[in-house]
């Protein structure tokens, strides 16, 4: 009998915080009972499948699927699954299957009956949610196309690559429970009206005592929106300053504008107008950083603009020009890039080139430049430094106070874009794409969308398990703080591993790498993650 010790180190880290959420949200036996598996030639079902991918994108892992083998070779694959499983079997032909499965159930209503029924659950729904797209770049050169075009477009990413669209809905807390793919040549404009009518549908047939309202930048403001009869939602939405009637509005002198405080940063002016035959409040918000910002910036660009002015004009005086319309073409050019400044000129006599100059010429013109700042324009536009416009269809402002509708528009900026970043965080590699076929590509997509939704959900149980216990836990520069980023969470288990000992028949396990700070992150996701860490 072999009494040598058998010795194995499997790396957890963080990813027992993740199989912790999958067991309290039961996001396997959820998303099995939406793909129930029709053949037995594999051994995993669609929702190991789809956890593994999980696993695999939010563990600083390789995004491309042929590699989740490697990936779980050294993974305690009993813990994140429950069951003893063989890393062989996480092969690209089953992770493929389970995509082909999420395509043919339909990717958006795959996620959102996951997500949103997980929301409702739980008591997560917000009154008014956030709308928004970003793109994906795809790096290949073939794509099958389908009923999404992979396109060149209007990138937020690398124009040069081709791209897809994706738009992406959230509650307030930043948690997407839709998501839709989209051809890469298609607009916001046109995105977002589908989008929100689509929502709205799929909200009716869940629940149908409950409304949303809509929150979204400029792009959604258009009287082809505002026309639109299918829409019945509140919405809240940025103004384009391209509408005559907004330019004036910002364009006014802070003195002449009735101004209500917010706070030490934002104070408001609002405003009841009708556009588009809808009647709606026009809130003018100034923001006393951002303005003192862009107008520094701005005295920036304008002192740039004169130097450059300068230099310009210096150089066309000293030229002789043989006929008049080569001078009206150069001052046409100056005051086309230099729209700041007011810029005069005389044409002199006749004149010769300089002795000795090559080649000889008959004689020209000359003229005489002078330039002064447009006081005026300049003045409206410092004026609309820091200002912006937000529109809501909500009139009645015991519904919605004019403090409130500030608020939920700012908040997108802390929801819904920080959403984006983490889907193309390098360290995460969500948006890795490494697919031809377009139907896969949705459905990884989805699957990179649902590990958002799992990565703002543990972040949101990581800060209500510190404010419950009032603990903190030191940030990348060592303060304490109460509202760590599940990412920083993350990479502090990062050390966390199992040992497991053989000998004499029997298997001895103990985990190390858990401290001060990892057990405040573990006791943050309740008794299962506890169970996981092994300790009580």
């Amino acid at each position: 009998m072999d009494d040598t010790p058998q010795t194995k180190i499997e790396e957890l880290g963080h990813l027992g915080l993740l199989t912790s959420l999958n067991k309290k949200f039961r996001f396997k036996e959820k998303i099995d009972m939406l793909l129930p598996k029709t053949s037995n030639n594999q051994k995993l079902s669609h929702g190991e499948a789809v956890l593994g991918m999980i696993y695999q994108s939010l563990g600083f892992g390789d995004g491309r699927l042929y590699f989740a083998k490697d990936f779980f070779a050294n993974k305690p694959l009993d813990l994140l699954f429950g069951k003893n499983l063989d890393p062989a079997m996480f092969n690209d032909d089953v992770l493929g299957a389970a995509l082909d499965a999420i395509s043919d159930y339909g990717a958006t209503n795959f996620f959102s009956n996951l997500a949103f029924r997980t929301l409702i659950e739980n008591n997560l729904v917000s009154k008014f949610v956030h709308l928004d797209t970003t793109t994906h770049s795809l790096h290949g050169r073939k794509y099958e196309d389908g009923r999404i075009k992979v396109r060149f477009g209007h990138s937020k990413g690398r124009p040069l690559l081709p791209q897809v669209l994706q738009s992406l809905v959230t509650t307030d807390s930043g948690l997407p429970f839709w998501t839709s793919v989209h051809s890469g040549n298609l607009s916001d404009k046109d995105v977002f009206t589908s989008s929100i009518t689509a929502v709205e549908n799929f909200v009716k047939n869940i629940s149908a005592d409950l409304e949303l309202g809509f929150v979204a930048d400029s792009a959604l403001y258009s009287k082809k929106f505002l026309l639109n009869k299918n829409i019945n939602s509140d919405w809240v939405s940025r103004v384009p300053e391209s509408i005559k009637l907004a330019k004036e509005l910002v364009a006014r002198r802070h003195s002449e504008v009735p101004w209500t405080k917010i706070d030490q940063d934002y104070k408001y002016s609002e405003h009841r107008v009708t556009y588009g035959r809808v009647e709606q409040r026009w809130v003018v918000v100034n923001c006393r950083r951002s303005r003192h910002k862009e107008l520094a910036t701005f005295e920036k660009h304008l002192k740039k603009e004169e130097q450059s002015l300068a230099k310009k004009a210096l150089s066309l005086v000293r030229k002789v020009y043989p006929k008049k319309s080569d001078i009206f073409s150069e001052i046409r050019k100056l005051k086309k890039a230099h729209p700041h400044f007011d810029v005069q000129f005389q044409i002199l006599g006749n004149f010769r080139k300089g002795q000795g100059q090559r080649p000889k010429s008959a004689r020209g013109h000359r003229l005489y430049i002078s330039y002064e700042k447009n006081k005026e324009l300049i003045e409206k536009i410092q004026n609309r430094k820091g200002k912006f416009i937000v529109a809501t269809n909500i009139l009645d402002t015991k519904r919605l106070k004019t403090s409130e509708l500030v608020e939920h528009y700012l908040g997108r900026n802390s929801n819904i874009e920080r959403c984006f970043r983490v889907l193309k965080d390098s360290a995460l590699r969500l948006n890795q794409i490494f697919l031809k076929r377009i139907d896969r590509i949705e459905a990884l997509l989805t699957v990179m969308t649902l590990c958002l939704f799992i990565h703002n959900l543990g972040q949101l149980e990581l800060r209500l398990g510190l404010s419950k216990t009032s603990k903190t836990i030191p940030n990348q520069v060592g303060r304490e703080v109460s509202n760590p980023t599940i990412k920083w969470a993350f990479q502090a288990m990062q050390n966390v591993v199992r040992v497991k000992v053989d000998l004499l028949y029997q298997t001895f396990q103990e985990f190390k790498g858990i401290g001060d700070i990892q057990r405040k992150i573990i006791g943050c996701f309740g008794g299962y993650a506890r169970q996981i860490y092994g300790f009580p």
